[in-house]
């Protein structure tokens, strides 16, 4: 994301705030120049519950972030542009020390580039199972030149009592915390970013960001985006069946859009 694209505002101004930008990828924690953070679940008491605060936090990442790690994306494959979603930060993953903002005590990312594997070339194996180089994998085996990878839920809900992350508990009703704190996600950040990011295909991973996202299918209010499912990365099932089963459901779908903006046109 380039310094003047309003992504690039909405994840590093209002989200995250890193008034010198950013920091480069793979930053240590004393490089780390966040001034502030999101704190509007805590401000509006939608996090009533001290043993389970807000803690940590991811942002958005394009194709443009990858190349800048690992150089231009190269690919006679025109994909679609496409967001793919997944439910919120999970793991200890790229966060740094804790630090305060507005009485509230979170750890934002250390890194930049939340997802981005390490430098190097262009994989053409989905090897491992970690987020950074199957993302990158998937870019480069689709040719996806305009992609955007984020979280619906920015933070993650922290259990005090074990130090593990907890799953939001997602139900449809608006007295439910944590749905009030998946709406009020959605109303800040994700609603804005699929108006400034305009996809034509939304792909969400797993089956509790499925549930995540019919909610946000319907209250987008952007019935021409094709929404439609991937497995997660972290699915109990061979890597090898996992990465297969998404290549083609990614292939079926590039191709039904693709028909269909010709037959459009």
């Amino acid at each position: 994301m380039k310094d003047f694209d309003p992504l690039h505002e909405l994840n590093f101004t209002k989200l995250l705030n890193y008034p010198d930008g950013p920091t480069f990828a793979f930053a240590s924690d004393s490089e780390v120049k966040c001034a502030g953070f999101c704190v509007s679940c805590e401000k509006k008491g939608f996090v009533s519950d001290p043993g389970f605060p807000l803690d940590q936090m991811s942002h958005g990442a394009d194709t443009q972030d990858f190349e800048q790690i690992l150089g231009p994306l190269i690919s006679e494959k025109k994909a679609p542009k496409t967001m793919f979603l997944l439910e919120s930060p999970g793991g200890d993953y790229g966060n740094g020390k804790p630090i305060e903002h507005e009485g509230i005590t979170k750890r934002p990312p250390v890194n930049h580039y939340y997802w981005l594997p390490q430098p190097g070339p262009w994989p053409t194996e989905p090897n491992g199972g970690k987020y950074g180089p199957y993302f990158a994998y998937l870019i480069q085996a689709h040719g996806f030149h305009n992609a955007y990878f984020t979280n619906i839920v920015k933070c993650s809900m922290r259990n005090e009592s074990n130090g593990k992350f907890d799953p939001l508990k997602i139900s449809r009703n608006d007295s439910n915390h944590h749905f009030k704190i998946l709406k009020n996600c959605f109303d800040e950040f994700l609603s804005e970013e699929i108006l400034l990011f305009q996809p034509d295909i939304i792909f969400y991973f797993g089956q509790r960001t499925g549930d995540m996202a019919g909610w946000v299918q319907l209250e987008s209010k952007h019935p021409e985006v094709t929404f439609d499912y991937l497995y997660h990365p972290s699915a109990h099932m061979s890597w090898d069946k996992l990465v297969e089963a998404n290549d083609v459901k990614i292939r079926t779908v590039i191709a039904k859009a693709s028909s269909e903006s010709t037959e459009g046109s």
